[in-house]
Formats: structure tokens, sequence, C-alpha cells
């Protein structure tokens, strides 16, 4: 018997593009991807030299498939999808960035800088957890991707960003949000852009308006202490701020750049405590569990890259950048960089530092604003688990199972199929 192990660790992969071409010129993208720590951190951090890169990216890989027409029509034209997402964080540079960023931090119910007040959410979030934990507690086996990493994140949007009831997230929004999202990730894989996923992505934008809508308008009478609520009490006083603007804001926080990077974390956090044999270790001091969450995500970093064009040229490592040439950035590789982190391949809950996923994120004005919440999420779940289910293992199988581990078949973001286990 064996424990089941992922197949095809991408992360590996990325570790010896960074050894052996750290400023490496990719002709498949027609693009640079830059991998050491020292280049990455500043140019995530520069963006006057770089720029958001996601419309050229789609439109690139596009044309690689499809004809210029079809290609520049899907990515430019006035879609319900990119009618609903064109004004995203991660889709915008200054200045349209710097003011959505500027208005949903100025409305988000936790700070950004020293998130201290994250802490007043534990009572919600745990007693997520805890109702999630219920429902298998006599099973003595799970998968955490079904029953803990995939529900888990729904239910702390519902309530701690949108303030509504977990059920509407569960039976109606999730579904649209899985259409909604498929061709807004960058199309590595083509399947994600077939007529019928194109279609079922407009269909759904066209219901999450009206249904975040309806939403804006029951706030409008009858304001909470939630997200939306404060962003219509930010109207008052910028009378520029467009109720769609409210809608794009709403979505993109609650889910897009939340939901799925909670995702990778809580299925990754778990795989990882349980296969190095940590999860021993958070047993017997769950104080670690806030640094178990760093080194996941600075040993599993979910989305590996992020894509960048250049505004001007630059000279990186010796190689040179020419103005509007697609730059990716390889955070899962910068992150283990062994100039910035000692034994970077060990996965060491107890590793010194606070902040050694910090690029997990990004950094500077693109750093993703859903992060205090994420990490306080998997914190609480990881305390949890060690506490409620002591005896948690992966699932063992026979040698000639040939049952493996897989991460979905996308490369925006590592996240795991299915993760198997007993208690």
């Amino acid at each position: 018997m064996s424990a089941i192990q992922i197949k095809d660790d991408p992360f590996v992969a990325w570790d010896q593009l960074r050894s052996a071409d750290p400023v490496h010129w990719d002709p498949d993208f027609d693009a640079w991807i830059i991998s050491r720590y020292a280049d990455v951190y500043p140019l995530a951090r520069n963006s006057k030299a770089l720029g958001q890169g996601y419309v050229k990216t789609q439109y690139h890989l596009l044309s690689k498939n499809e004809s210029e027409e079809v290609a520049k029509r899907r990515v430019t034209n006035e879609s319900p999808s990119l009618r609903l997402s064109k004004n995203f964080l991660r889709f915008t540079d200054a200045p349209n960035h710097t003011r959505h960023r500027e208005l949903t931090v100025k409305a988000l119910p936790y700070k950004l800088s020293k998130p201290t007040n994250i802490e007043r959410f534990r009572p919600q979030l745990q007693k997520h957890v805890d109702d999630l934990i219920d429902r298998i507690a006599d099973q003595h086996e799970m998968d955490v991707m079904k029953s803990l990493a995939i529900p888990l994140p729904f239910r702390t949007m519902a309530t701690v960003i949108a303030n509504v009831p977990v059920e509407d997230f569960e039976q109606f929004v999730e579904p649209l949000l899985l259409g909604f999202f498929n061709v807004l990730r960058y199309p590595y894989q083509m399947d994600f852009w077939s007529d019928d996923a194109v279609e079922r992505s407009h269909q759904a934008a066209i219901k999450l308006e009206e249904y975040f809508t309806s939403l804006l308008k029951e706030r409008r009478k009858n304001p909470q202490n939630d997200f939306m609520s404060r962003l219509l009490a930010v109207q008052k006083e910028d009378k520029t701020l467009t109720d769609l603007e409210i809608v794009q804001m709403c979505l993109e926080t609650s889910v897009c750049g939340i939901h799925e990077s909670s995702i990778a974390v809580l299925g990754d956090g778990v795989y990882l405590l349980l296969s190095s044999g940590q999860f021993e270790l958070l047993k017997e001091n769950p104080d670690l569990a806030s640094k178990a969450v760093e080194e996941v995500l600075r040993f599993h970093t979910p989305p590996p890259l992020v894509a960048r064009i250049a505004k001007e040229d630059l000279e990186v490592g010796g190689k040179a950048i020419k103005k509007d040439q697609l730059v990716f950035l390889n955070l899962a590789a910068a992150n283990r960089d062994p100039d910035k982190f000692p034994d970077p391949d060990r996965f060491d809950i107890t590793r010194p530092g606070e902040d050694n996923g910090e690029l997990a994120f990004g950094s500077g004005a693109h750093a993703c604003h859903g992060r205090p919440l994420i990490r306080f999420e998997a914190q609480v779940l990881f305390e949890t688990l060690a506490r409620r289910l002591p005896n948690l293992k992966l699932q063992q199988w026979p040698e000639n199972a040939q049952y493996t581990l897989r991460y979905q078949d996308r490369s925006d973001i590592y996240v795991l199929e299915s993760l198997p286990v007993t208690f």
C-alpha cells in the first residue's frame, strides 16, 4: 500500500526552467518567462514598466487556433461576458485600475495593510468549517476537494462579502460562475473557447448581472454591513461610480479574485501537510497554522504565472525585452528560488519568516486584494482539521492501482481534481 502522489508535478518543471534559463524566451507563446525572485519581485511591483497582459494573451493564443478575425472578435466585442468583466482589476491598468482598486479597498470589510480586523470573521468561518466537517464526520473518508475545499470559499463569500444566504450561492450562483469563468481564464486549453463554452459564459453573465443588480436594488433600500452596501455608500460621495461598476466589483471580489485561489490553497494545503508528515507538527502546535499557510503559498504557488506587457524597452538578466512584448512573471519558480529561500524544495511549516508566500498573490498595485481572507480561511481550516480529525491521512492504495492525484487541465492556476483521505 502507498499514499497517492501528484502526477506530473508542474512545480518541478518550473524549478528546472529557473535554474537553466531564468529569463527565457518561449517561441510557442512569443513571450518571455522570468523566474528568478530577484527579477520577479521588483517587476511585479513596477506598473510603469509592465502593464496587464490578459487581453493580449487571449488574442495571441486564440489567433494560433482561430482566424485573426474570430480571435479579434472574441477578445474585443461587447459580449455579455466582457461587458461584465472588462473593469476587473486583473485586466486593467492605471488610471482605471487605480480608481477601481481604491474604491474596492475602501469598501472591503478588512484592511489590506495590517488585516488584524480579519479575526472578527472567525465565528462565521469556524461555523462553516464545522458544518462541513459535521456532514462527513461519520463517513471516515472523504474527497477534500468536494467536501471542504470547494464549498468553503463559496460559503465564506456568501456571508463575509456578499451577505446573502449560502443556499443562493450553492444552488444558483455557483453553477453560473462555473460557466462564466471559463472564458475569463487564460485560454491555454482551447476547449475553454469552444462555441458552446462561449455561449454558456454569455448566458451565465446575463443571469449573474441580473442577480447582482437585483441585490443592489435591495441593498439600496435596506443597506447592511457588507461589501455592496459599502460601495453604495461610496457612490453617494462619488457620483461617477455607476451601478454596473458596483456589480462588477462585487462579482470580482466575491469570486474572481478569491474563490479559485482559496480552493487551490485549501486543497494543496491539506495535501502538503499530510504528504510531508507535518500535520503531526500542526496537531502538537496549532499556532503553526499561520506559518503553514505561508509555506503552502510559497511551496505550491497556485497561479504559477501572471501575464504582463512591456510598456517600454527593458533589460532583465542581461537580455533585452522590447516594448509591447508579452512577459510572464513566474511566481511559482520565484517562490522556490534558493537565493531567496534556503533549502527551497523542502516543505517546512517552521520556516522562519512571516511573509514567505508573499509572491503567491503578486505584489504591488496588482496584488490580490482577497489575500487576507484567503490566508485566514486556510488558517481556520488547518487548525480545525488538526483538532477535529487528528487521524486524517491520505488515502492508501495498492501499489498496482495506478491511482494518482492530478491538477485540473489548465495552466492559469493549479487546482487538484480530487484529494481522497481517510480519518
